[in-house]
């Protein structure tokens, strides 16, 4: 919740920052060849969470787990008066479910070494055995997603810039384990795949030459809607 209400405040500095006159001519309002264009924007429903629900109906763990939205930045260059190319960057932390506590028996032998419960057996007296309760634990992920943009622009509604886009790029996934043992998310079919994509149709509205907000529905590995602010250097 902290993330998501500092990249809002970001993203309506930006915002503010970005808005500029308004001008009568009509072409700024579509891609233009030769700009620069950045945007802000946040991704959801992060499908990292359905995972979760798999995993807390497996009855293993004592809560819920949970990912942010996934905040992005994006760069886009206008290389003809139709396509645009650029890179792409991701963002988004997650949280699996808290394990359940657990009884584990240990065996060990004279020396004090932790050996197999077949290899207890066999020794007999030389073996002894303890039973432990190892409290359960959780991970937590931070996973970056750098990538390319590539973007189809066409005049389809008035006022709009109307693009088919696609995206593609390599999630970069670091983990911090709170507690004994923790449940990787691999646990739950690997719900953070190694390459992240987005694919669909979207539309920027352009206050000014300058300013857009712009809305994006398609199907990806991590997001189906993204929305956010685009601010375009002539």
């Amino acid at each position: 919740m902290k993330n998501t209400l500092t990249f809002i405040a970001l993203l309506l500095s930006f915002t503010l920052f970005a808005q500029q006159e308004t001008t009568d001519e009509p072409d700024y309002k579509y891609h233009v060849q030769g700009t620069h264009s950045f945007s802000l924007g946040i991704g959801f429903p992060n499908l990292v969470n359905s995972g979760f629900t798999v995993a807390d109906n497996l009855g293993l763990y004592e809560s819920d787990g949970g990912a942010s939205p996934v905040f992005t930045i994006k760069h886009e260059y206008g290389l003809t008066p139709e396509i645009g190319v650029g890179v792409h960057l991701g963002f988004f932390t997650a949280k699996t479910p808290k394990r359940l506590a657990q009884q584990i028996t240990q065996y060990t032998n004279q020396l004090g070494e932790i050996i197999p419960e077949e290899l207890c057996q066999i020794l007999g007296s030389l073996c002894t055995s303890e039973t432990i309760t190892e409290e359960g634990g959780y991970d937590r992920y931070t996973v970056f997603t750098p990538g390319l943009r590539f973007a189809y622009h066409q005049r389809v509604m008035e006022q709009l810039d109307t693009y088919a886009h696609a995206v593609i790029g390599y999630n970069l996934i670091s983990k911090k384990r709170d507690g004994s043992t923790g449940a990787d998310l691999t646990d739950f079919l690997n719900v953070i795949p190694p390459f992240a994509y987005f694919t669909g149709a979207g539309a920027r509205y352009y206050f000014s030459p300058q300013f857009a907000v712009y809305g994006e529905v398609g199907y990806g590995a991590l997001t189906l809607v993204n929305v956010g602010a685009t601010y375009r250097l002539q």
